[in-house]
């Protein structure tokens, strides 16, 4: 449905908590993006670092050699926004993806550079900065759903029957359907004996109650999962 949205002009942002599938999801469009983005697919990767305007020099600077087919731009080419978005202009409708966005003033100058017919799918863990983006297409992106948390768990465990799918959905609840807690849980559940699942969904449950397993590091509440915190 986030994709359908994505058409020339819009631009698109999806929320979620850390390791809720949003870098995959960034990763997905931009490997397979709407048939109409014609000129091209630009996707960025940022992090809880990115919080300066004066970082986007080197994507620009990389977005920039597009309109040379990869090549270097001349000596003495200073790769501003302005200066970008006019080499890219009439190349086609363009796809930018920015994921891990952390400072709407840190990529004001990679929106800056995108042409009027381009479109921009930015992803963010940050509730603030999907306030700030309020007036742009803000959407949320959800935990799996219970058959898809149970499915992905019998994959990550290597057992492909149906026999422990009671006990796997047991440990889909108790972490919330969280994509990377699941996949942990799952990679763990691989390395021991089917008898022993029980025991280790009641360790989960357990420690995803009490919710002390990491409370001594100084992570902020905003950067911290539960579930992730229960199964490591």
């Amino acid at each position: 449905a986030v994709k359908n949205l994505l058409i020339p002009g819009s631009i698109v942002a999806v929320q979620g908590m850390p390791g809720v599938g949003k870098t995959t999801f960034a990763r997905h469009v931009a490997a397979h993006p709407p048939d109409w983005f014609t000129g091209g697919v630009f996707d960025a990767s940022l992090d809880s670092a990115f919080r300066n305007p004066l970082l986007a020099g080197p994507i620009l600077l990389k977005w920039a050699r597009h309109a040379f087919r990869g090549a270097d731009p001349p000596a003495g080419f200073h790769a501003d926004a302005a200066m970008v978005r006019a080499l890219l202009d009439n190349h086609g409708p363009l796809l930018f993806v920015l994921d891990d966005v952390w400072d709407v003033r840190a990529i004001r100058p990679l929106l800056e550079a995108r042409p009027s017919d381009s479109a921009v799918l930015i992803t963010t863990r940050d509730d603030a900065i999907a306030a700030e983006l309020a007036h742009l297409r803000t959407h949320p992106l959800p935990t799996l759903p219970r058959s898809a948390s149970v499915e992905l768990l019998r994959a990550r465990s290597r057992r492909l029957m149906t026999d422990q799918d009671l006990i796997l959905e047991t440990v889909a609840v108790s972490l919330g359907d969280h994509a990377l807690a699941l996949d942990l849980a799952g990679r763990r559940l691989a390395r021991i004996q089917p008898s022993h699942w029980p025991g280790y969904a009641k360790e989960i449950d357990v420690a995803v109650e009490k919710g002390t397993v990491f409370a001594t590091l100084s992570v902020p509440e905003a950067q911290r999962n539960r579930s992730v915190e229960a199964v490591l």
